[in-house]
């Protein structure tokens, strides 16, 4: 005879309501674009740009078109695209940034369901 065990189920419930709010409206956009190019952000860029290769990821110029996104990770295509005219600031920013949505495997809800992962190709055994 096996022993009976519980089983804990959750519903879907809404736990905040921005209309039971109140006080000044958020911003639109909090953050706003790094606009300069320090000597950090231009020694930082090719360096990261050499971590991408390493990893096999190309990172290329991508025409304005991500909405408020400076970056994308295409994980399909293993790329990291930026939006082009940014400072060499925001460029070293967001190429970080994507660059850890690529090797942490971060990914989409669809690719999540096809099995998709990171950048990286399965290690032996995965």
């Amino acid at each position: 005879m096996t022993a009976p065990c519980t089983v804990t189920r959750f519903r879907v419930v809404t736990v905040f309501d921005i209309a039971s709010t109140d006080g000044d409206p958020l911003p639109a956009h909090p953050c706003q674009a790094i606009a300069t190019s320090s000597e950090c952000g231009h020694r930082l860029l090719p360096r990261l740009l050499d971590v991408a290769r390493g990893e096999g990821i190309t990172v290329r110029q991508a025409a304005p078109g991500l909405g408020a996104a400076h970056g994308a990770c295409v994980t399909a295509e293993h790329a990291i695209a930026l939006v082009s005219g940014m400072s060499d600031d925001q460029r070293a920013k967001t190429l970080c940034h994507e660059l850890g949505h690529a090797l942490l495997a971060h990914t989409s809800p669809a690719a999540r369901r096809t099995g998709g992962g990171g950048l990286r190709p399965p290690g032996p055994g995965g």
